[in-house]
């Protein structure tokens, strides 16, 4: 009888931990929904308020755009500059999470982005979005670690980091 006891008790024991452990492990992985806009900021002021820069700027960076002075007939000192950005540029998130992308594209005809994991592997399928379209993109982060949204068409400016957490 009191073996018979014993054994009862450590199966619901078994039973108990086995439940914790699945339990524990279904409550670490979340879904974490994240808009993210593909965004181009810009800037203009006129020569004499500031002198535009001495180099092009465009050579610097694939993500920066530069008009120079009288580009606008209206006002010929008027000189811009611009860059092209993922908004937020930056996202925590817990190892094992599911991150589901809303990507909206304001500005840029074209962007060319890939997700890359810690180690600088490629998640999924490299992508191309638009301007005045919505897209999706799903990815688990199976890492702890830093995942970087790169578009190619306007890197390095143009990076979005995702920290996962342990």
């Amino acid at each position: 009888m009191f073996w018979k006891s014993l054994l009862s008790m450590l199966g619901v024991l078994v039973v108990s931990l086995a439940i914790g452990a699945a339990c524990t492990g279904a409550s670490a992985s979340r879904i974490v929904p994240v808009a993210l806009t593909l965004a181009e900021l810009k800037g203009s002021t006129s020569t004499a308020k500031l002198a535009p820069p001495a180099e092009d700027i465009t050579k610097l960076s694939a993500g920066y755009g530069y008009k120079a002075p009288g580009y606008d007939n209206a006002d010929k000192e008027k000189w811009e500059v611009a860059t092209y950005v993922f908004l937020p540029s930056s996202v925590t998130v817990k190892k094992s999470d599911k991150v589901n992308l809303r990507v909206f594209g304001i500005n840029g005809d074209l962007h060319a982005a890939r997700l890359l994991d810690p180690h600088g592997k490629v998640v999924g399928s490299p992508m191309v979005w638009n301007r005045g379209r919505e897209y999706t993109f799903s990815f688990v982060a199976e890492k702890s670690g830093v995942y970087r949204l790169v578009c190619d068409s306007h890197s390095p400016t143009m990076e979005a980091t995702f920290y996962a957490l342990p």
